[in-house]
């Protein structure tokens, strides 16, 4: 099931609903051609994303063309068009049918007046406007919300022959201005729809005429969410949050605020970089990366894949979706982490469990403990990163991890060493924080060694095992040694 469709069966049960209970007050609207325009944003041309082999990732997934997005260049011409509205447009619809009120609540007292507004049919959040029309004309819809919120607008089951637009407008009450929110324009009569973060007030929602034969049918409306994350909206590529891989790697935290939520980012790599590591923590979301004009599912909940990009420098788009079959929560988070891949290991120590100093170096009675920061070329710190490796040898044999890198990059994982076994021997040896004498007995075996490194091992380095110690109170320092 589409987008639009699972928008169709929910229409009239939003998830958040407001009474249409409107002020004495009308407002007249300036005409559309007095409306401020948005200027146009340049889109960013996606192609085919490859995997570590290099091997382009392909898929039948939707496209990235679903909807138009609002600062498009090709929505900007619309604005334009809208200007000199067309000759043939009639004055009044033949019906129209207002979505009902759901609730008698009064809003609170801090919201923005409700306003009922000339020309404009208004109908309640979660619902929308049916209309039937023996001419192609501009309608004016208007709806209110008493605290902010995400905003999804709807144009849909335009009859065959028709093709309207919907813009999406912000009344603004303070300075009594109207201000261009966005919109989408697809083709013919394709569904259209825009999602936008509001702020409490009321909404108006224009269903612009670009084409249209009598008998012309369709219904405009809108959802309201209140659980939305502060990346919203970011629900297409030209809505896309931005983020830079010259200047950080990102650990985002998000939500979906209802089943039919995408929330978009475009990821940029550094100059330098063609390689971008991104990861997933959540059992309830779907990650997917924009090759070949489509979206790709990639990746499992909580492991790094790994994208090439044709040139450094590239820009690639990632997409968050609820997963299908599951019940969305939009208090349940999911974590999205894209981020150059590891390059350094800072401020790195190798700490044993045993600390009075006998012996010069690492002494290990049973665990040694490695700590870091992994930081990418630019020294960013790689949250999550998954290629420290550590190895313990001891004369049990070989201990390998990898080690736990949180979300700030650092790592503090330990390695046990097994008990001692074979040959040994036992020496005297002076405790000088505590004035007293050890009889030290430990393991000296040539292979006693750690070593460690981002993807491969480092230099090997000697450690000392202990395998027991006793006090020896009634042994001089002059005899302890």
């Amino acid at each position: 099931m589409n987008y639009l469709s699972m928008v169709r069966q929910i229409l009239l049960t939003s998830f958040f609903t407001v009474p249409l209970v409107t002020l004495a007050e009308e407002i007249t609207l300036p005409a559309l051609d007095e409306i401020p325009l948005s200027s146009t944003v340049e889109e960013v041309s996606t192609g085919y994303v490859m995997d570590q082999a290099g091997v382009p990732l392909t898929g039948s997934g939707e496209s990235l063309r679903t909807t138009i997005a609002p600062d498009s260049g090709e929505l900007l011409k619309l604005i334009q068009r809208a200007r000199t509205p067309s000759a043939d447009a009639s004055d009044t619809p033949n019906t129209v049918h207002p979505g009902r009120p759901v609730s008698n609540l009064m809003a609170p007292m801090s919201a923005p007046p409700q306003y009922s507004f000339t020309d404009c049919y208004p109908f309640a959040l979660g619902s929308g406007n049916t209309f039937n029309l023996n001419s192609a004309q501009l309608t004016c819809n208007n709806t209110y919300s008493a605290t902010p919120i995400k905003l999804d607008t709807v144009l849909l089951d335009q009859s065959v022959g028709t093709n309207y637009d919907l813009l999406v407008y912000f009344y603004n009450h303070d300075t009594d201005a109207l201000e261009f929110m966005g919109g989408s324009n697809n083709s013919g009569n394709a569904d259209e729809f825009f999602s936008v973060v509001m702020p409490a007030g009321n909404y108006i929602l224009y269903a612009l005429p670009q084409a249209g034969v009598a008998p012309i049918e369709f219904v405009i409306g809108a959802l309201g969410w209140s659980n939305y994350d502060n990346q919203e909206a970011n629900e297409n590529i030209s809505q896309a949050t931005p983020v830079n891989g010259a200047s950080s790697n990102y650990v985002i935290i998000g939500n979906a605020d209802n089943p039919n939520d995408r929330d978009v980012f475009l990821y940029t790599a550094a100059p330098a970089q063609n390689t971008v590591h991104v990861r997933l923590n959540s059992g309830v979301h779907t990650l997917q990366v924009a090759s070949g004009g489509v979206w790709v599912d990639i990746g499992v909940s909580g492991s790094i894949t790994t994208l090439t990009l044709a040139n450094p420098g590239d820009s690639i788009y990632l997409r968050v979706s609820p997963a299908v079959g599951t019940t969305v929560n939009p208090l349940i988070n999911y974590e999205l982490i894209m981020s150059n891949p590891s390059a350094a290991l800072l401020n790195y120590s190798v700490v044993g469990d045993v600390q009075p100093g006998w012996f010069a170096g690492t002494e290990v009675n049973t665990d040694l403990t490695f700590n870091g920061t992994v930081v990418d070329a630019l020294g960013n710190p790689v949250p999550y990163a998954d290629d420290v490796i550590l190895v313990l040898t001891s004369e049990d044999g070989v201990v390998a991890e990898v080690a736990n890198v949180d979300a700030s990059g650092n790592y503090s994982h330990t390695l046990s060493v097994p008990a001692c076994s074979g040959g040994g021997f036992t020496e005297l040896r002076w405790d000088y924080a505590n004035s007293i004498c050890w009889e030290v007995g430990y393991h000296n075996d040539p292979n006693h060694i750690y070593t460690f490194g981002i993807g491969t091992v480092g230099a090997e380095v000697r450690y000392h095992h202990i395998c027991n110690a006793n006090l020896r109170p009634s042994i001089p320092l002059s005899n302890c040694n």
